[in-house]
């Protein structure tokens, strides 16, 4: 295996290529977080993609909600630096980059409120008390009638 740049076994710059070899209908996930969050009726006035990787989702949705100021994280710094190129023709201002930072790390307050967070494959390699350290972390930011999205791969390690 390569030495790897964020927590995935890809390296940042190979990664859009790479996880559809893992996960031939990753982009489904991104697909259907989008319908999901139109079809509930919601124009979002933020979104926090936390667990952003490459931007993927973020430049879906943006095509469909263009007046949401979206704001990305990452535990990697390569893999936003992916994103950032990915994004970089949408206009300052409706994009926010945070520092590297894992999710279960987010200080209270982070940014105002979201009206949608989205963790789409990006809390699976924690340990279950990290994973839900960081669920309660998007709990604790989200707007109170706002929605939380994530999609993870948990395999158990006992029948229970």
């Amino acid at each position: 295996m390569k030495n790897s740049d964020n927590s995935t076994p890809h390296l940042a710059s190979e990664f859009d290529l790479e996880v559809m070899v893992s996960l031939p209908y990753y982009h489904s996930f991104h697909d259907e977080t989008v319908n999901l969050i139109k079809a509930m009726g919601i124009e979002p006035k933020t979104w926090l993609d936390t667990g952003c990787g490459t931007g993927a989702l973020v430049n879906r949705a943006i095509k469909e909600f263009p007046e949401t100021k979206f704001i990305l994280c990452d535990p990697s710094a390569e893999m936003l630096h992916q994103a950032q190129q990915k994004l970089k023709s949408y206009p300052f201002g409706d994009i926010l980059f945070l520092k590297p930072l894992p999710t279960q790390d987010f200080p209270p307050g982070l940014c105002t409120s979201p009206d949608v967070i989205t963790a789409i494959q990006s809390h699976h390699y924690l340990s279950p008390d990290q994973r839900k350290k960081a669920t309660h972390a998007c709990y604790n930011l989200l707007r109170d009638d706002g929605v939380y999205v994530t999609f993870e791969n948990v395999r158990s390690f006992t029948d229970e």
